[in-house]
């Protein structure tokens, strides 16, 4: 789920302390994304979310989740399948419980942010 390749880049180019705190950024950024998903008023504004979080996933090394999203954002630009689209989200929304959880294991020191309900 994770490329920990890419998380030991990030850390060789900018140090621990640094990393944790654009772990606990990504985190309370994509808490607030994944959770307003389903309330988005319509599918261009879905679509937007699902390219932010495409691309904040693919900076951290979440390859999986990255892919999840551009999948999303190609279904919520085209316009079709609500129901299709309803299940890619609830996807999105677990493989991001998950890959939030990995992170918050592996780096302790990004521990700040806590869960949102």
């Amino acid at each position: 789920m994770i490329d920990w390749n890419r998380i030991a880049e990030l850390r060789a180019d900018v140090g621990d302390d640094a990393l944790a705190e654009v772990v606990a950024v990504f985190v309370e950024e994509m808490d607030a994304t994944v959770a307003c998903l389903r309330g988005l008023p319509d599918s261009v504004a879905l679509a937007d979310e699902l390219h932010l979080l495409k691309g904040a996933s693919s900076n951290l090394g979440l390859g999986a989740l990255s892919a999840l999203a551009d999948t999303g954002e190609t279904i919520a630009r085209a316009g079709q399948g609500a129901a299709e689209l309803g299940d890619v989200v609830a996807q999105i929304e677990a493989l991001y419980a998950s890959s939030r959880a990995d992170l918050m294991r592996a780096l302790p020191g990004s521990a700040p942010v806590t869960a949102r309900s």
